[in-house]
């Protein structure tokens, strides 16, 4: 369902806002930003499926006596978040304010993160989005009107139909590539987590039956919504590049997504309503990691290729007798990758490396489940 959405907006007059920071233990919400005043709306704060991700720590007032005048009329979107995912996904959906009376040519404030620098991929969505201006809040300041509108979009849950709508009205003059290929496989198999076994090799089938490999990384954000707006089939390995759909209107195509993670619903809140058919293949059982060093979202997923690759052929992204077809034993050298992601991981932050009797049980849990993909 979507979120509570209504095109609700609040406008604060000579707001302090802070630069952000991280959280010592890491996550979200992060500390700083605008200091809202105790009887704020909720949606102004981070939320997600239509609440509150949890209580937001205080803005700090440090430096509000020094903070300089930033005059004029800003339009709040959140935090700088370097993971393109998170960013795409959460941070950018209440710009639909710079279309309300008196907004034109208001520039979109953002919080800058623990002093990193703006990744390149915000102005390309900005540019997108038809936003001409931004403004990176480094150091405290004092805003002279600050728009905040609820967000249009949330994590945990699917875009607001109107929210789609003022996306198409924006989107509108975009037209797909002259050259976009019709059926697209943006899959993960050349990364080194977040993926599944087998999906290299797997990658190299559905290259065979017609499909172009897209790495949407070698590309800028607009070649990408070209791209996606010109084909008529695609098929998704879940991952951050989904989140580019969050800003798109709706495709004309149909869209299979391989879900790594089979308890999340990142690929349906973001995919529904927004494509001509949308489906998903859930028989993935992510690998257990018994050290602690790779995150969910990073994980190594295990599934039965000829299994994908029947349902592929069922749900017609594949032609019928496709024969996809199993690994074979002479296909074991290709995985010399998906073992190193697992054996091979960073420790967490504070902590040291990995006992290596750890890594043997990793390596002996991953070479079984290894052995149930060639059954």
């Amino acid at each position: 369902m979507p979120g509570a959405f209504a095109n609700r907006f609040v406008v604060f007059n000579d707001i302090l806002v802070q630069p952000t920071r991280l959280p010592p233990q890491g996550g979200m919400p992060a500390h700083g930003g605008p200091a809202f005043p105790a009887d704020a709306p909720t949606f102004v704060h981070q939320c997600r499926g239509g609440r509150l991700l949890r209580a937001p720590p205080p803005v700090s007032t440090e430096g509000a006596a020094a903070a300089a005048i930033l005059p004029g009329t800003y339009l709040f979107a959140g935090p700088i978040w370097r993971h393109f995912g998170h960013m795409m996904g959460e941070f950018v959906h209440r710009l639909w304010v710079s279309d309300l009376p008196g907004m034109a040519g208001a520039a979109a404030l953002f919080t800058c993160t623990d002093g990193r620098p703006v990744p390149g991929f915000v102005p390309q969505a900005l540019a997108l989005l038809g936003i001409g201006a931004a403004t990176y809040v480094d150091r405290p300041v004092r805003v002279e009107r600050l728009v905040v509108g609820e967000p249009g979009k949330m994590l945990g849950s699917v875009a607001a139909p109107d929210y789609v709508a003022w996306l198409s009205r924006r989107l509108a003059h975009r037209r797909p590539a002259a050259d976009a290929a019709p059926r697209l496989a943006v899959m993960r198999g050349h990364l080194p987590r977040g993926r599944w076994l087998w999906e290299a090799w797997f990658e190299q089938r559905l290259a065979a039956a017609g499909y172009l490999l897209f790495r949407p990384e070698e590309h800028s954000l607009e070649e990408q919504a070209r791209t996606y707006l010109g084909a008529r089939q695609i098929i998704f390995s879940e991952g951050s590049a989904l989140h580019l759909l969050d800003i798109l209107p709706p495709l004309a195509a149909e869209v299979a997504v391989i879900c790594r993670r089979p308890e999340h619903s990142m690929a349906a809140d973001t995919l529904a309503g927004k494509c001509r058919r949308f489906v998903e293949f859930r028989a993935v059982t992510p690998l257990h990691d018994p050290t602690g060093h790779v995150l969910p979202a990073n994980a190594i997923g295990v599934l039965r290729p000829s299994e994908l690759g029947g349902w592929l052929e069922a749900e017609g992204f594949l032609p019928r007798g496709s024969r996809t077809g199993r690994p074979a034993p002479a296909d074991l050298p290709s995985l010399i990758g998906d073992l190193l992601a697992v054996t091979q991981r960073a420790p967490k932050r504070n902590q040291s490396l990995a006992d290596p009797r750890e890594d043997e049980a990793a390596l002996r849990d991953a070479l079984s489940r290894l052995m149930l993909t060639l059954l």
